[in-house]
C-alpha cells in the first residue's frame, strides 16, 4: 500500500470517529498550491487531499507521450525491433566511440563528455534524422540512458518526426526560474529514452542559450544521471548564432554531413566555430555505404 493510500485510509477513520466532520478548512494558499487551481477553501481534508492527487496523476499523463514506431519504421527509423538491420549496425559504430568518451575516467576525461551536440552546415543535411536514430541506438544500450534535448524552436524537428505534439520545453525553461526542469521532461514508450522539447518560439533564444539559467541546467545535466547520455539537436551552425553559443557548452560534437550535397566550403567555415580540442565525430548522411571507422566516425541515413 502507497503513502497516498495509507494517508487516505487515516482519513477516512478520522473522519468516520469524528461523526462524519473534519476540521481544515484553509484560510489562505501557499503560491504553490495556487498554481494548482485548488479551491480558496476546503472543509475536507479527503477532499483535498483527492484533489492534490488527481492534479498530480494529470500532469503526469500530459508528461507522457507514445511514439509511434510503426510510424518510424515505414519512415526508415531506427526502433527497437530494427536493431538487427544494416542501419542499427551502422548506429552502434556511431555511438560507440561517442559512449567510450561520454564515460571515460582518469587522464582520458571529458569534461561534459555525456553531453554530445549533433549540428551542420546548413539546413537539410539530415542531423535530426541523425539525432533521434542515435538516441535510440543509445537507448538500446542495456546500461545507459537518454535524455534527446530539442533546441531549435523555431523548427520542432525532433517533436516532427517522432509524430509528437509540441511541448512546453527548453525555451520555458530559460524564461521562468520557477518551472522545475522535471515538469517539461517526457517520458516515452521506449523505457530508457526521455524527451525535452524546445518549447515555445523566442526571437532571444541565442541570448537564452548563453544565459546563466542554460549554464545550470548545462551543469545539472552533465551531473544529474551517472548513467545518461544527453543528446542535443541542434540548428545547423552557419544558419542560427545559437548554435555556435550550444559548442562551448557540450562536451563532444557530432558533425552531419549531405554527402555529396554540401558544399566543402561550408563544411570548412561551419568548422571553424568548433572547439577542436574536444571531440568532433563526422557522419556522412545519405550515404549507402560506410566509409570509416574510429575517431572520425562514418555512418549514412537513408533520408533524403
Amino acid at each position: 500500500m502507497s503513502s497516498i493510500e495509507k494517508a487516505i485510509q487515516k482519513l477516512q477513520k478520522k473522519k468516520k470517529d469524528s461523526g462524519g466532520q473534519l476540521s481544515g478548512t484553509l484560510n489562505s494558499r501557499s503560491s504553490s498550491d495556487a498554481n494548482r487551481s485548488i479551491p480558496d477553501a476546503f472543509v475536507d481534508e479527503e477532499e483535498f487531499l483527492a484533489t492534490r492527487i488527481q492534479s498530480t496523476q494529470s500532469q503526469q499523463t500530459r508528461r507522457q507521450v507514445t511514439i509511434d514506431l510503426q510510424r518510424l519504421e515505414q519512415r526508415g527509423m531506427l526502433t527497437p525491433d530494427r536493431m538487427h538491420s544494416v542501419m542499427a549496425e551502422e548506429f552502434r559504430g556511431i555511438k560507440r566511440p561517442l559512449i567510450s568518451n561520454a564515460f571515460a575516467t582518469g587522464a582520458l576525461a571529458i569534461d561534459k563528455g555525456n553531453l554530445l551536440m549533433v549540428t551542420s552546415a546548413l539546413p537539410g543535411e539530415g542531423k535530426t534524422f541523425i539525432s533521434v536514430n542515435l538516441a535510440m541506438s543509445i537507448a538500446m544500450e542495456k546500461d545507459k540512458t537518454v535524455l534527446l534535448v530539442d533546441t531549435d524552436s523555431s523548427k520542432t524537428g525532433v517533436s516532427s518526426l517522432l509524430g509528437i505534439s509540441p511541448e512546453p520545453g527548453l525555451t520555458d525553461y530559460l524564461l521562468d526560474d520557477s518551472i522545475n526542469l522535471s515538469d517539461l521532461l517526457v517520458r516515452t514508450n521506449i523505457p530508457k529514452l526521455t524527451l525535452l522539447p524546445s518549447g515555445r518560439y523566442n526571437d532571444r533564444v541565442s541570448e537564452l542559450m548563453a544565459s546563466q539559467n542554460m549554464k545550470r541546467l548545462i551543469s545539472d545535466l552533465s551531473q544529474r544521471y551517472p548513467d545518461r547520455v544527453v543528446v542535443f539537436d541542434s540548428p545547423p551552425i552557419l544558419a542560427t548564432s545559437e548554435a555556435r553559443v550550444l559548442t562551448d557548452l557540450v562536451g563532444q560534437v557530432v558533425f552531419v554531413v549531405a554527402a555529396e550535397d554540401t558544399a566543402e566550403s561550408a563544411v570548412k567555415d561551419a568548422m571553424e566555430y568548433l572547439d577542436k580540442t574536444r571531440p568532433i565525430g563526422l557522419v556522412f548522411n545519405k550515404k549507402i555505404q560506410s566509409l570509416g571507422t574510429g575517431y572520425n566516425y562514418y555512418g549514412y541515413g537513408a533520408e533524403k
